[in-house]
């Protein structure tokens, strides 16, 4: 279910794309966006954010 602003979406957006980018080693890139996911809301970016640092 979406909340109200869309943080949900947002939140996984950055979160897959996150991980592409560390599958593709553009490390810096990935946690960027690991970083605004978490921002967003997705409780899954903390334990990769976590491996990765």
């Amino acid at each position: 279910m979406t909340d109200i602003t869309g943080n949900d979406q947002i939140a996984e957006v950055y979160f897959n794309r996150g991980v592409v980018k560390l599958i593709l080693d553009q490390n810096d890139s990935g946690l960027v966006d690991l970083y605004k996911a978490k921002y967003y809301g997705d409780d899954q970016a903390d334990a990769v954010i976590k491996k990765y640092c």
